[in-house]
């Protein structure tokens, strides 16, 4: 499990057939995390755990400074976490910092004594400006598939397997394939680290920004005798949906805009018709 944090000092850290074995009992989802801003020349201020899916937030305000620590984890359609950390004006130092952690169990269901491919997928992002810092782990049973890290504009791969070469680390997806046996618990870790401070900086404003999800299937020929199973309550394993970029919902209200000056033009059309004669 990774816990760094890097180098700011002051910052704390299943329906099956009946032929097939009955699945495991639900487990209860990991959800654990934390939310701190304040003024590292202030008081201490206590962290805000995080303990469940939703959004978790700190808040710190001071004299022509500020910070903001958010996480935000769902459970459905898929399972997926996100930090991130504001820091904004020098007096007092502001610090941002947020972890999100999400552990839950899957499982592959079948007949029994046999190991069968597991396809994994997911979409990630990281951005931090000069003193922000990100950090996002995809991990099964304890085996990292995606660790990075990105200090300011700093990138540090520490493990890239279920990456294709050239990924913009801004937004990727990532995929790979692991042997696992069925009928047994399956092991996932999410999690998402986001740090800022204006501390020691020219600028008046820093920030950082992580997020990452995962999706897990078969193949055709294997899920026609197996299937996954989520053993979590209040996890799913749906296909996550993508936020359309800027130029994408430009490029579709333009399309509306259009269907709509076509449609007032046919009518306007009809009306002229109706009109002489």
């Amino acid at each position: 499990m990774l816990h760094k944090l890097a180098r700011i000092a002051f910052v704390g850290a299943a329906w099956t057939a009946t032929l097939f074995s009955v699945p495991l009992p639900a487990t209860a989802a990991t959800w654990s995390g934390f939310v701190n801003a304040y003024s590292s020349g202030g008081p201490t201020v206590p962290q805000t755990p995080v303990t469940g899916p939703g959004t978790v937030m700190q808040t710190f305000t001071g004299s022509g400074s500020s910070a903001n620590a958010t996480v935000t984890g769902d459970g459905t359609p898929s399972p997926s976490v996100s930090a991130s950390a504001t820091s904004t004006g020098i007096n007092g130092s502001p610090v941002a910092s947020s972890r999100d952690e999400l552990m839950y169990q899957i499982e592959i269901v079948g007949s029994g004594n046999a190991t069968v491919p597991l396809s994994f997928s997911g979409n990630g992002s990281l951005t931090a400006t000069t003193l922000g810092q990100t950090t996002l782990e995809f991990a099964i049973n304890n085996t990292q598939f995606v660790t990075l890290q990105l200090d300011g504009s700093n990138l540090d791969a520490i493990n890239t397997t279920a990456l294709s070469p050239g990924y913009n680390p801004s937004s990727f997806t990532y995929s790979g394939t692991v042997n696992e046996p069925d009928n047994t618990p399956i092991t996932i870790e999410l999690l998402a680290i986001a740090v800022a401070t204006t501390c020691c900086s020219s600028t008046d404003s820093e920030s950082a920004m992580v997020s990452l999800d995962s999706y897990f299937s078969l193949s055709p020929s294997d899920a026609s005798n197996y299937s996954i199973e989520v053993l979590t309550d209040g996890i799913g394993n749906g296909l996550a949906t993508t936020t359309p970029l800027p130029s994408t919902w430009t490029m579709l209200i333009a399309g509306f805009v259009g269907l709509g000056f076509f449609a007032s033009r046919g009518k306007r059309k009809n009306a002229i018709a109706l009109a002489a004669a």
